[in-house]
């Protein structure tokens, strides 16, 4: 039943995403506010699925996920009042001392610890992407130790992204070190066999079109190259709790993704059940998966 518009802000209490309630203190109230009344749009424009498994989205809903994603990371940007010159103060230390804190992070540490902290990767790597790198990007983990020749980051946001100011993404982009590209992954342009190293963390929930988003992944890793896969999986029973999450349009079974990984021999592969994962009340499950493309893949 769609709730009235009285009963909102009851319903938002219960049905907001872990992305929000993990990052509530951040966020001004009225872009609260803001975000709130996007979540109610889609329970009453959209009548989201509510089936286990959705590949794929119309171009509206997918635009509407996506404008929520930019209004959570400005916010979060903007620090305010009493935050903003304690962050300058401390920003320094953190940074000093490697903490988290140090860079703004969307669970990449969470998900460094998880891929083994990447010791599989070679250290010099030739040509590198990131598909749907987000704001922070896991590449600044993955490369702290390593040299790529050249490194693409990818995300329909990024021409936003770096714009933020003291982002590892906008410094290197600042610096001439890195290539963005604002296509949305069902649309890169790269030719077949481009990348050594290709990742997709935490990005699949977020698109249009899954397949086609893995397709493309899959084609522009080099045979040889290594294709890293991270993702959260949803069932039907976390679905029926989270029914109307404005920013993770897609929900995906493992089923769902492992016929892409079929021309990749794994390297490094652990599926972790709710209890280990970064979400254990809105996923059943986590893939982490890194694979060595075949030579004899097609």
């Amino acid at each position: 039943m769609v709730p009235q518009d009285n009963e909102w802000n009851t319903y938002l209490q219960y049905e907001e995403s872990e992305a929000i309630l993990s990052c509530t203190w951040q966020i001004p109230f009225d872009i609260q506010i803001q975000m709130h009344g996007m979540m109610l749009n889609v329970w009453k424009e959209t009548r989201m699925d509510t089936t286990s498994s959705s590949k794929r989205v119309s171009s509206e809903r997918w635009k509407q996920a996506q404008d929520w994603e930019l209004v959570l990371w400005e916010s979060i940007e903007r620090k305010k009042g009493w935050k903003l010159p304690i962050w300058i103060v401390l920003r320094p230390f953190f940074r000093l001392l490697g903490l988290p804190g140090g860079a703004r992070d969307d669970y990449n540490y969470w998900w460094e610890e998880q891929f083994g902290y990447y010791r599989y990767l070679p250290a010099r790597i030739g040509n590198y992407i990131e598909l749907g790198c987000g704001p922070y990007t896991n590449t600044r983990l993955i490369l702290k130790d390593r040299e790529a020749d050249y490194i693409f980051l990818n995300d329909p946001l990024i021409r936003n992204y770096v714009c933020y100011k003291h982002t590892w993404l906008a410094e290197r982009y600042r610096a001439g070190d890195v290539c963005i590209d604002p296509h949305p992954a069902e649309d890169i342009p790269f030719a077949d066999e481009s990348f050594d190293v290709v990742v997709m963390i935490n990005v699949l929930d977020h698109v249009r079109d899954v397949d086609l988003c893995l397709h493309n992944a899959t084609r522009i890793t080099k045979k040889g190259g290594v294709f890293l896969l991270g993702q959260d999986l949803t069932n039907q029973e976390d679905i029926l709790k989270y029914p109307h999450d404005v920013g993770h349009p897609i929900h995906l079974h493992l089923d769902d993704l492992i016929p892409h990984l079929k021309d990749f021999s794994p390297i490094y592969h652990k599926n972790l059940t709710r209890s280990n994962g970064r979400n254990p009340d809105a996923h059943y499950a986590t893939l982490i998966f890194a694979g060595q493309k075949n030579l004899s893949s097609t």
